[in-house]
């Protein structure tokens, strides 16, 4: 899988979140992330968000380290900040700074789709020598036909 180089502008989704590692999200013990897209549609949350400007988008934020340490994930909508006078209780606001990225192409059935490109991100960096994750922040902007997602990666080139 070669990913294509974009650049993007900064932006906020406001959505409802949760803490959580790679390596939790490997047992249903521990696992979150699926409970946390479950609540996402099963309370509605997208029909929740004030002022949104885009459909599902996930981002993961907040990290303490690399991939194997823990992030922030936020499930919600891109909003216009200008709009937006207060956020809904249980929500928060996630900021996606101005930077290149790595764009992988997930598509298929979800989950699956997404879990298998995200192996696939990881194989990337782990033999790529150009460019380098920098773990500011990383988005899934998921598609209007449902159809999949596209998965961004923040990158810092090296030398």
């Amino acid at each position: 899988m070669k990913p294509r180089r974009e650049k993007r502008d900064e932006f906020y989704v406001c959505g409802i979140f949760t803490t959580t590692t790679n390596k939790a999200e490997t047992s249903p013990e521990t696992s979150k992330i699926g409970s946390l897209w479950g609540r996402f549609f099963g309370d509605d949350i997208l029909a929740k968000i004030p002022e949104k400007i885009s459909g599902p988008v996930a981002v993961y934020t907040e990290y303490e380290g690399d991939q194997t340490a823990p992030y922030k994930l936020v499930v919600g909508a891109r909003v216009d900040t200008t709009l937006l006078a207060e956020l809904p209780a249980e929500m928060v606001l996630a900021h996606v700074p101005e930077q290149d990225y790595l764009v992988f192409e997930a598509r298929g059935e979800m989950p699956n789709a997404i879990v298998q490109t995200w192996q696939a991100v990881w194989s990337y960096f782990d033999s790529n020598e150009n460019s380098s994750r920098n773990y500011s922040s990383d988005f899934e902007e998921y598609l209007d036909d449902g159809s999949g997602a596209d998965i961004f990666i923040g990158v810092t080139d090296r030398a």
